[in-house]
């Protein structure tokens, strides 16, 4: 039977592996205790899809700077350095998996 820590209201609050002051062991069929896990388990895959959905995202921003240096709207010089630096090594590592050279952030004038 697991031991768990029980907030002022009576929910579960933590599971801890052994007794520690304020644990109190419960059966493991303890509807507080399957409603933290169950919390705990939604909290996790939310977490996740907001993990994925950053980096589906940073693909998105990625993807409008592109554009607005195609359509020369910004001008890539007119990025922070940082920023500049971040793009293109995305944009090689992009490219060593599609072996792709042409490039809206290059300055050669292959697009």
């Amino acid at each position: 039977m697991p031991f768990v820590i029980v907030d002022s209201t009576g929910k579960v609050s933590a599971i801890v592996e052994k007794y520690e002051p304020g644990a109190v062991q419960v059966n493991t069929d303890d509807p507080r205790l399957l409603a933290f896990v169950s919390e705990q388990v939604e909290r996790e895959q939310i977490e996740r899809a907001l993990r994925d959905s950053d980096t589906e995202f940073a693909r998105v921003t990625e993807d409008l700077i592109a554009l607005l240096i195609r359509k020369q709207t910004i001008l890539f010089t007119d990025l922070p350095d940082v920023v500049q630096n971040k793009l293109l090594a995305r944009e090689k590592l992009r490219e060593q998996l599609t072996h792709n050279s042409l490039s809206p952030l290059s300055d050669d004038e292959t697009l």
